[in-house]
């Protein structure tokens, strides 16, 4: 569209053109002419508007003056035509030319873009990445450093084409570092051929020694992509894994061991109690009998912990802590330095927590242990003490936080070197340890917290370091009174009459079984196995009152026993005999919940308290028993 201004102009120019023929006026049309292709008025447009201007200056005039108009218009128009079609070929070329610089400017956009994301991808890379160029290939290589992300600033030090020496020892045993190391990377360039080196290690002073999986890639115009992968989490999770499993398969062989102890220790008991008994308290071999008893007893608490490392835990009891600590208190001072002084402070009237004894002893020797290893070379003091510890609603005033109650404290102070924060913060992860290789597992502590805490206390820590370790092993009170034990337990007569079945495959509990229940008044049969027994069932004229059985046997195992026995006789009771406790896949897991059962070892005594406990109980309370409806 033709401005009005612009019109104007136009009919003024054509007119004064027509009448003076000054070229001066063809000039300043072309100026025009520019205006229009600026405003991009259409070519016809502007053959309009000439029409319209010759039409309006021959108004008046005769044809004659009309056609003298006309041509005098023509030099007018053409020269306004060519100034218009030149200007609007240079703005199709303009239009043209920016269109591909839009294009050009888009695509360098898009480009830099694309660098600016590979740049922070190369940046965030999980593993070290350094660009070097080789520029020696003849002689000796020579290699200059690009860039490198910032995860290879940590390790390039480590391992670095450039330098002339190196501790880099792969375990391919293909490069021992230093220049072969750089002209094996060399190789990679002029072979254009990726190499995997393998893993590395490398001493350092804080973790000990550092594994770098190194890769080699060669990149255009005589570049290498080293990538350094840092592999010791991986490599302490792969030796963690290794030794996890070690001590899993150790953890099973130990329930194995201890299975098969528990079935020795009760025939020790049993006759140990026998012959007790038979000698009388006056006899001079009383007391050997006596001492003989308690290191059943020590042994059984050996066989506990066992059973607690194989996650096999044993059930817990009333125990006095001091007690406890006496006990192994012997132990103890021989596990010392001759240069460690090492002394108790025990409360006089400390109160009862309830853990299984053998645990609690675990637990306590290996803090005195961490204790001495504190201590190192030096003379040192090792104090266990232990108190009572009533925290009211305002909470404890230890670093961990306990409810309102009574607790019982057991505490490990040493003088030694002392834990920093960090060392603290980690002190309960499994495998972790300051210790040096082969002195420590890193489990003792982590096994000593799931201990603790599975009884409901905690274990709380306050070092410094040149300034030692209190270690407070925190449990909450029980109120009932310590489990009597065997030398110490009121003889208390639990003689019967009835007829029992004793099913057990291992012969001196089978035969020491047997003998108390005997001793004791009660009409015996026995079998070797579940087939055994169940053919003496079917076959003897009498039913059995009770089933004493072992949980796992050769051929039929106790409970499919009990379950054919009592689908043909209900009355009869069933009490099962065995050397595990409730893990999963162990003798006891076979049961259903509520099944009577009494763990091995056991002493006479223990096993009549528990046959009478079975037969004197009363038939409602039998429902709910291991092969009952539930």
């Amino acid at each position: 569209m033709i401005r009005d201004e612009h019109r104007q102009q136009y009919l003024y120019l054509l007119d004064q053109y027509a009448k003076s023929r000054e070229e001066q006026y063809l000039l300043d049309a072309s100026d025009l002419g520019r205006d229009f292709v600026r405003d991009e008025v259409p070519a016809e447009e502007i053959v309009e508007l000439h029409e319209f201007a010759l039409a309006r200056t021959a108004r008046g005039n005769s044809m004659s003056e009309r056609a003298q108009v006309a041509f005098a218009s023509r030099p007018f128009m053409e020269v306004m035509m060519a100034y218009s079609l030149e200007f609007r070929l240079q703005a199709d070329a303009r239009k043209g030319a920016e269109a591909a610089l839009r294009e050009a400017n888009e695509e360098l956009r898009k480009r830099l873009l694309q660098l600016e994301i590979y740049e922070q991808a190369f940046q965030a890379l999980p593993i070290g990445v350094s660009i070097f160029v080789l520029k020696e290939h003849s002689g000796e290589p020579i290699w200059e450093f690009v860039v490198g992300n910032p995860l290879a600033d940590s390790t390039r030090d480590l391992l670095d084409p450039r330098a002339a020496e190196s501790a880099a020892v792969f375990e391919s045993g293909q490069i021992a570092g230093g220049r072969a190391f750089s002209e094996a990377c060399a190789d990679v360039v002029r072979r254009n051929q990726s190499v995997d080196f393998g893993v590395a290690g490398f001493p350092d002073e804080e973790r000990g020694e550092i594994y770098l999986h190194a890769r080699a890639i060669p990149l255009p115009g005589d570049h290498l992509a080293l990538y350094l992968e840092d592999v010791s989490s991986r490599r302490t999770l792969e030796s963690q894994l290794r030794q996890s499993q070690k001590m899993e398969a150790v953890g099973r062989l130990a329930g194995g061991v201890a299975h098969d102890f528990n079935n020795v220790l009760t025939t020790i008991f049993s006759f140990a109690e026998f012959a007790a008994e038979q000698v009388g308290d006056e006899s001079p071999v009383y007391d050997d009998i006596q001492e003989v008893l308690r290191s059943a007893e020590r042994a059984a608490a050996i066989t506990r912990q066992l059973l607690s490392f194989s996650r096999r835990q044993s059930p817990s009891q009333v125990v006095d802590p001091n007690a406890q600590l006496r006990q192994i208190d012997r132990m103890l001072r021989s596990l010392m330095e001759e240069n460690v002084v090492y002394q108790t402070t025990c409360s006089d009237d400390l109160w009862n927590i309830r853990l299984d004894p053998g645990a609690l002893e675990q637990v306590i020797i290996n803090l005195a242990i961490n204790a001495r290893d504190a201590l190192g070379r030096d003379c040192g003091r090792i104090t266990v003490e232990t108190r009572n510890l009533r925290i009211g609603d305002e909470g404890g005033s230890s670093g961990t936080a306990l409810d309102p109650g009574d607790y019982v404290v057991l505490a490990v102070i040493d003088d030694g070197a002392g834990m920093s924060e960090s060392v603290q913060e980690k002190i309960f992860e499994p495998f972790f340890t300051t210790k040096e290789a082969g002195k420590g597992t890193g489990l003792g502590l982590a096994i000593c917290q799931g201990i603790i805490e599975s009884a409901g206390g905690v274990i709380d820590i306050e070092s410094r370091v040149d300034h030692g370790t209190t270690v407070r092993v925190i449990l909450p009170r029980v109120k009932d009174k310590e489990e009597e034990r065997y030398e110490e337990a009121k003889r208390i007569d639990f003689a019967g009459t009835e007829f029992v079945l004793v099913v057990e495959d291992d012969a001196g509990v089978q035969l020491s079984a047997c003998r108390a229940l005997r001793t004791s008044g009660y009409e015996v049969l026995s079998a070797s196995n579940g087939t055994e027994a169940w053919r003496l069932f079917e076959n003897h004229p009498r039913r059995p009152r009770l089933l004493l059985t072992d949980v796992v046997m050769p051929e039929m195992g106790g409970r499919e026993l009990a379950s054919r026995v009592q689908s043909c006789a209900p009355e009869v009771r069933v009490l099962f005999m065995s050397g595990y406790t409730g893990d999963s896949g162990t003798e006891a897991s076979l049961l259903r919940p509520g099944s009577n059962l009494i763990q091995k070892p056991f002493s006479a005594e223990v096993l009549l308290r528990r046959v009478r406990e079975v037969l004197d109980r009363a038939p409602d309370a039998e429902k709910s028993g291991p092969l009952g409806s539930s």
